[in-house]
């Protein structure tokens, strides 16, 4: 057999794999249903829920978006700032428009560790709720968000709920979107498939972004998760030393409801369907998605020995495991399935190529139709989406004890 022909039947095989793969996700999908409104008294009405955000520089569209939580009628808002901040928030709130007596600004205390994840232990202490919502601060709902998500904890199985995620432009005027708000909408559009279909065939989400989030407040009430939380280090692999963890903080708060055998739920449905605001410039986009990259390679990494439960199931290990972590790997195999096999058998191996073309001309007209707002001369930004972080993640394994955050589009803190 000769390396063109092994190359080949690579190639079949993959895509006879994804094209099985992407039947099973249909029949997931028709399969998935979420959660209804109960029919009777419910366990937790809005007023059971606080909704705390963790903020420095307000966004520009803070003020909608906090009007739009409170529309929803919850216990309370909780919003934790720090000192060189606790002013700007104060005199942006008394210019609101709407009643704000639900709002709290609370200060970071001196005896917790600084950073966001100080900020988020010291609102979850605060949260009076027996369910916590946790929001970004650019996050937009509607007006029934709260009570679809807190259906969810009818179950007693269920730690914490998510939705869907989509994008908001603010400037949506085609002659001042940048290419990087197009690329951020196509890595965000259509919310999370993959992670609604495995719950739907096993009830089980490995995770659930911090955007909009809903958590059984006794689950993370205690000593025992703060100290964990706030004494969460990456070990660098063999290569010495740790690393203090700021960032993930949303994949170690899912991963903390799975080992402490509860369920990450997927409530997707319009009415739980939060908008956010994408990044406009290049670095602060690309280095969210690195970010967000290295957060979701640790917590794969920490699922083989934290939950070693997950071993017994076999589909969640061939996708979190095989398919994701050795994404790299496949990637890799490609590459090198397409160049051997052109070499001998260059007219089959075209076909493949075209219709991956095919496949992707189709996408990203799909894509531009769904969004009519953005340019579709952008067409390369929505490629670049797609295809970006099969090159960056080698950088991302390099350097996963590396610590970094940018806030808004300006202002970068990068520790080590």
């Amino acid at each position: 057999l000769s390396e063109s022909m092994a190359a080949l039947i690579t190639l079949a095989s993959l895509w006879l794999w994804g094209h099985l793969d992407a039947e099973i996700s249909v029949r997931d999908t028709e399969r998935y249903k979420p959660v209804s409104l109960p029919v009777g008294p419910a366990k937790f009405t809005v007023k059971d829920v606080s909704v705390i955000t963790c903020a420095l520089k307000p966004e520009p569209s803070f003020l909608r978006c906090l009007e739009s939580w409170l529309r929803n009628d919850p216990l309370e808002v909780i919003i934790v700032t720090t000192p060189p901040f606790l002013e700007i928030f104060n005199t942006l709130l008394a210019t609101a428009t709407f009643d704000i007596s639900q709002v709290k600004v609370h200060v970071l205390p001196d005896d917790l560790r600084k950073g966001f994840r100080g900020q988020l232990v010291h609102a979850i202490r605060s949260a009076k709720g027996k369910l916590i919502l946790r929001v970004d601060g650019h996050i937009m709902w509607g007006d029934k968000l709260i009570v679809n998500m807190a259906a969810c904890f009818e179950d007693d199985t269920i730690g914490l709920a998510g939705g869907d995620m989509t994008v908001r432009i603010d400037n949506a005027d085609a002659t001042t979107i940048t290419p990087w708000q197009v690329a951020s909408t196509r890595r965000l559009a259509g919310g999370r498939p993959a992670q609604r279909n495995i719950y739907a065939a096993k009830k089980f989400r490995w995770g659930i972004g911090g955007g909009t989030v809903m958590y059984r407040a006794s689950l993370y009430q205690n000593p025992e998760f703060e100290d964990e939380f706030l004494n969460d280090y990456w070990h660098n692999l063999g290569l010495g030393g740790r690393t203090l963890l700021d960032s993930g903080e949303d994949n170690f708060i899912s991963r903390w409801a799975v080992r402490k055998g509860f369920v990450c739920a997927s409530q997707t449905m319009p009415e739980t369907t939060v908008t956010r605001v994408p990044k406009s410039k290049f670095v602060p986009w690309i280095m969210q998605m690195v970010r967000w990259e290295r957060s979701t390679i640790q917590s794969f990494l920490r699922y083989t020995w934290e939950v070693p439960q997950i071993w017994q199931d076999p589909y969640l290990c061939r996708k979190m495991f095989i398919e994701r972590l050795g994404r790299d790997i496949w990637f890799a195999i490609h590459l090198w399935a397409w160049f051997a096999s052109f070499r001998e058998y260059p007219l089959l191996t075209l076909l493949f190529f075209g219709y991956y073309i095919w496949k992707t001309v189709r996408g990203l007209v799909d894509f531009f139709r769904a969004h009519p707002h953005l340019p579709a001369k952008y067409w390369w930004a929505a490629l670049t989406a797609d295809w970006a972080l099969n090159f960056l993640s080698p950088w991302v394994w390099l350097t996963l004890g590396v610590e970094e955050w940018h806030i808004g589009e300006e202002v970068a803190i990068v520790k080590k």
